[in-house]
């Protein structure tokens, strides 16, 4: 933390978000699109961190289908000042976009 920080009333939020590891084929992302996800969060956000050695597994219902659905994903966290949760909002939209 700098000095400009340590003295500030600017209160971070640790956000973090799931990314999939598989496309909805079952096909795995390609490491490019991770590797461009890394450096949009350090544009935007200053950085990044994923919170696990591998990806994480879980499980939830498609509204499409009612099914369950089984997937895998990685949890990234991002460290930001509350203002600016619109804006991680939108990229993540962005985001889910990109990946389909």
């Amino acid at each position: 933390m700098s000095d400009d920080q340590a003295g500030s009333d600017v209160k971070v939020l640790v956000v973090q978000f799931l990314v999939p590891v598989f496309d909805r084929a079952g096909k795995p992302y390609p490491r490019a699109a991770h590797k461009q996800l890394r450096r949009d969060l350090e544009e935007r956000f200053d950085g990044w961190s994923v919170a696990a050695e591998k990806p994480l597994e879980g499980a939830w219902r498609n509204p499409a289908s009612g099914e369950v659905e089984y997937d895998e994903s990685w949890r990234y966290e991002v460290g930001i000042a509350a203002d600016r949760l619109p804006e991680l909002d939108r990229f993540l939209g962005e985001l889910a976009y990109r990946l389909g």
